[in-house]
C-alpha cells in the first residue's frame, strides 16, 4: 500500500516536470521568435506576410530544438542515459540556456 502512494507521487512529479519542460520550451520558442523578428525584420510589422512569418517560426523552432536533439543523440550512446528523466533534463536545460542567450543577445543589441 505504501509503495502505491509513492509511485503515484513519483508519477505526479514526473507530470509536473514534463509540464514545466513544455512551458520552458514554449517560452524559449516565443522568445526566439521575438528575437529573430526584431533582429532580422526590425519588429513585428511583417506579420501579414505569410512567407516571412513561416521563415521566422522555422528559424525559432530550429534554434530551440537543434542543440537538445544533438545532445540527446550523443547521450543515447550510453545505455544508462536512455530514459525519460534524462530527456526531460536535457530539453529543460537547453530551454533555459536558449532563453538566457536570447535575452543577453537582445540586451546587447539594444533592441530591448
Amino acid at each position: 500500500m505504501k509503495g502505491d502512494s509513492q509511485s503515484t507521487n513519483d508519477a505526479a512529479a514526473g507530470k509536473i516536470s514534463t509540464t514545466i519542460v513544455l512551458i520552458a520550451l514554449f517560452f524559449a520558442c516565443v522568445l526566439s521568435f521575438l528575437a529573430i523578428s526584431f533582429k532580422q525584420y526590425g519588429g513585428l510589422h511583417y506579420l501579414n506576410h505569410d512567407a516571412l512569418v513561416g521563415n521566422a517560426i522555422a528559424q525559432s523552432v530550429g534554434a530551440v530544438f537543434i542543440f537538445p536533439l544533438l545532445h540527446i543523440a550523443i547521450a543515447s550512446l550510453w545505455k544508462s542515459k536512455r530514459n525519460k528523466k534524462t530527456l526531460r533534463n536535457i530539453f529543460f536545460g537547453w530551454a533555459i540556456v536558449a532563453c538566457v542567450l536570447l535575452v543577453v543577445g537582445l540586451l546587447q543589441s539594444g533592441i530591448v
